[in-house]
């Protein structure tokens, strides 16, 4: 059982790590995305108001909804 959760792991660290990059047809198109969060917004979303904040996901053409 060992030896396939290690395999798995470096499977995909090696899939996460490839260097090929995709590239869209059509880089003016924005991406909606819809975060559906707990009952009250607390410190776990911080990261995600913040990169919202921020503007950090305009910059790669996400629109976030939360």
């Amino acid at each position: 059982m060992k030896k396939l959760v290690i395999s798995m792991f470096l499977l995909g660290l090696l899939v996460g790590c490839s260097g090929e990059k995709e590239e869209s047809a059509n880089k003016d198109v924005t991406q909606d995305v819809t975060v559906v969060l707990d009952w009250t917004p607390n410190t776990n979303h911080t990261g995600l108001y913040v990169a919202k904040e921020k503007g950090f996901l305009k910059k790669r053409d996400l629109m976030l909804t939360l």
